[in-house]
């Protein structure tokens, strides 16, 4: 009894562990073609799924809770590419396809705040 109590208590707490995340862009003048969601693994960019974007701009993925935090890119037509980091949080932000990875704005992300704020001054500074 006490065995099967704990076997139960165990698979509980594996699934209350199991937390699902969100990744939420709004990308305005996104053209409606697909993008693929790649990921970093040493010199290896893998790819992890692709999404349709709707006709809003809205792309959004689910990063289940068992995935690799990590330094992950949405890969656009024309090859335009938008980094960010995902590290077992939801994420929400908004850009315009035209100046991607320049007008990115994080909603909803600490790493990503700071990894953008970084990049915005590293931008700022090669201009100057």
């Amino acid at each position: 009894m006490k065995y099967l109590f704990f076997l139960i208590l165990v698979s509980f707490s594996l699934v209350a562990n199991s937390q699902d995340y969100i990744f939420n862009a709004k990308i305005r003048s996104c053209p409606e073609e697909n993008v693929i969601l790649t990921r970093f693994y040493g010199d290896q960019i893998l790819i992890v799924d692709s999404i349709l974007p709707k006709k809003s701009g809205e792309i959004k993925f689910n990063f289940p809770g068992n995935s690799a935090p990590g330094m992950y890119r949405l890969v656009f037509p024309d090859e335009k590419i938008m980094d960010f980091i995902f590290n077992k949080e939801n994420i929400e932000l908004s850009s315009n396809y035209y100046f991607l990875m320049d007008s990115v704005k994080v909603k909803t992300s600490k790493e990503n705040t700071l990894f953008y704020k970084y990049l915005h001054r590293k931008r700022d500074f090669e201009i100057k």
